[in-house]
Formats: structure tokens, sequence, C-alpha cells
């Protein structure tokens, strides 16, 4: 298998995420802004980084030698389809949805490698969904009410 300089890639990556997100922002208020322009810090702080690590001390290695290529691109289409339907569905229901469908798939996932053909209990399922609504109602207080970052509004919030 061929290999790549991984921190190159990666660093490249992060660098051009940050561009994208920089260049898309949305005229916010400084109070709104600051937790988005923080998080564009970081990711271009660890792009610089990685650029010069990539340069300094380069490792090659094969891209996508571990793990299921199947899940890997499972959890970007379902990555994706969360920052699609956000907008018309809303940062909660859209969130929940996505997290409980990644987890339902992982849990299945795992089930398959350990060998378990059991099915996944009602307990199991039901303590998922409490897990998953406490933490987008937790994401959502959070950045609504405290960072007052404007997240999308959709069909309940």
């Amino acid at each position: 298998m061929k290999s790549y300089n991984t921190d190159l890639i990666a660093g490249a990556g992060a660098l051009a995420i940050a561009a994208l997100f920089g260049f898309a922002r949305e005229p916010w208020t400084p109070l709104s802004a600051r937790w988005p322009n923080a998080i564009l810090v970081f990711i271009l702080i660890c792009a610089v980084f990685l650029l010069i690590r990539a340069f300094i001390k380069p490792e090659r290695s094969p891209l996508f030698d571990e793990g299921s290529r199947v899940r890997m691109a499972v959890s970007v289409v379902l990555l994706l389809v969360w920052a699609t339907m956000m907008e018309y569905l809303g940062f909660v229901v859209t969130s929940v949805l996505i997290f409980y469908a990644f987890w339902w798939y992982v849990t299945r996932a795992a089930k398959k490698v350990e060998g378990d053909a059991s099915p996944i209990g009602l307990i199991a399922y039901l303590r998922a969904a409490g897990v998953v609504i406490a933490l987008v109602g937790t994401f959502y207080f959070i950045f609504a009410r405290y960072l007052y970052v404007p997240l999308p509004r959709g069909i309940l919030i």
C-alpha cells in the first residue's frame, strides 16, 4: 500500500477548512462571534503545527490502513446529512436524529465485530435516547443561552 505524509494532508485539509469557514462567516455580533472565532483560531493553530511537523519530521504511512472503510464512509455520510439537514430541521432535531443514528450504527458494528448476534435490547435503545437528548439539550443550552451562538432554528426550537 502506498505511503503518504499524513501530517501534510491533515494540515492542508485543516487549513482549507479554516479558510472555508473563515470566509463563510456571517456578520455576527462580537459576543456571538467569540466561540466560532476561537474554534477557527484553534483549527488554524493545529493546521500550522501539522504543516510545520510535516516538513521538519515527515512520517509516511498508508491512508485508511486501519478500520473499516465502510464505517468511515457511513460516518462521513451521516455528518454530511447532519450539516445539510440542520438548515431545514434545526439544530436540536437534526442532532438528536443523527447522534441516535450514530449510536445505532456503531452499536451494531461493534456487535458484529465481537461476533455477538443478539439483538440490541429495549433498555439500551431507551438509555441511548436519554443520553442523546441530554447531550443535545446541554449543547443547545450552553451555546444558545450562555455563549449566545445562534444555532439553526427548526421545527421544534
